[in-house]
């Protein structure tokens, strides 16, 4: 592997956020502690110093109107804010979380993009993106691990439904990453939740956009058992629900959510709804190939043809045969892991071959 180039020491916080956005395509992020300075690339950290003493918690509170002298050590504040740059009129945006370890606090920085992705980078099927479009009720899950570019591939599946259709938007987020334009004929609404944010929750999100009559509701990350019943119960009654939740491919995201039903509703857990609902779940990696980074998919499709096999291994719990319909499912629009990465790296090797020759 290549060395990377030495970073710089830093004299101050506005230097750190000056630099992540100029080497952006870089670095996705910054942890920050008074001795240390770390960015994380697609191979990893590198650190660096401070130059100098520097007052960097005190900036970061300003920045985020936190009253530093009134911080717990056992508080984590999840906050964002915006940061004017001369590389762009639009002002950049960050989602942070402040964290106290052994005996000093840490803080986590993390660029949020200025606009969505455009689907080829997210690089799903045409027949899945094709089935997503059409979906009128039910629900879609979107799973992965922190850092997959669950968000990412959200945002760009909604941004591409909204130019196909004319409808209402209504998402709940933590902080709000990507910002959706409202294209002609559509409407969109979103808030941030958290405490002292515009709804406590995101199952009082949920009642709240109940009452707005949105088309389509995207809840950024569902974490309970209360989040994922709430999620269920609007896409049950005529909505789009997409959501994203932490776990590995389609089958344990979706025993994730059994699981969330049955500690709500115990051990005779509606399952049959859940079955009734799930329109499509697509769990995302990231995968570096040679000098390339880019996502790959394994991917649960319930279309007409296939609705009530999917269904059925749901409400019976036979969740184990999942696996066997992903990977026979390929003409229904499903693919695997392996399959997805096979793509991408034939894909790849077909472009560098072309440049070679060009």
């Amino acid at each position: 592997m290549i060395e990377p180039n030495p970073l710089p020491a830093f004299r101050n916080l506005d230097e750190v956020i000056d630099f992540l956005i100029t080497n952006s395509k870089g670095f996705f992020g910054v942890t920050i502690s008074n001795d240390k300075i770390s960015f994380k690339n697609r191979f990893g950290w590198q650190n660096t110093s401070w130059s100098e003493e520097t007052k960097w918690l005190e900036k970061y509170c300003s920045l985020v109107a936190v009253d530093c002298e009134a911080l717990e050590w056992t508080e984590s504040v999840e906050e964002s804010f915006s940061w004017s740059h001369v590389s762009s009129e639009t002002p950049f945006r960050f989602r942070t979380c402040l964290t106290f370890g052994m005996t000093h606090w840490d803080l986590v920085l993390r660029l949020l993009p200025n606009k969505v992705f455009p689907l080829s980078m997210v690089r799903l099927s045409d027949a899945v993106v094709d089935h997503f479009v059409h979906i009128d009720e039910g629900l879609v899950l979107v799973s992965g691990e922190t850092g997959s570019g669950k968000s990412s591939t959200m945002a760009s599946l909604i941004d591409h439904r909204l130019s196909q259709r004319s409808e209402k938007l209504y998402t709940a987020e933590n902080p709000i990453e990507y910002l959706h334009t409202a294209r002609p004929g559509c409407v969109v609404k979103q808030i941030e939740v958290g405490e002292g944010k515009s709804v406590p929750d995101y199952q009082e999100a949920i009642r709240r956009a109940m009452r707005q009559d949105p088309d389509i509701i995207l809840l950024q990350e569902l974490r309970t058992p209360v989040e994922a019943v709430a999620a269920l119960d609007a896409a049950l009654t005529g909505h789009v629900v997409v959501a994203s939740l932490h776990a590995s491919d389609p089958v344990t995201t979706i025993k994730r959510f059994v699981r969330w039903l049955e500690i709500y509703q115990g051990k005779n857990a509606d399952t049959d709804s859940l079955g009734r609902a799930l329109k499509l779940v697509i769990s995302q990696r990231m995968h570096t190939f040679r000098d390339h980074f880019a996502p790959i998919h394994e991917v649960l499709l319930a279309s007409e043809a296939n609705a009530n096999a999917v269904a059925t291994q749901i409400s019976n719990g036979r969740l184990s045969e999942m696996k066997n319909l992903i990977a026979t499912g390929r003409s229904h629009g499903m693919v695997t892991f392996e399959h997805s990465r096979q793509e991408l790296e034939r894909e790849l090797l077909r472009q560098q071959k072309k440049r070679s020759v060009g």
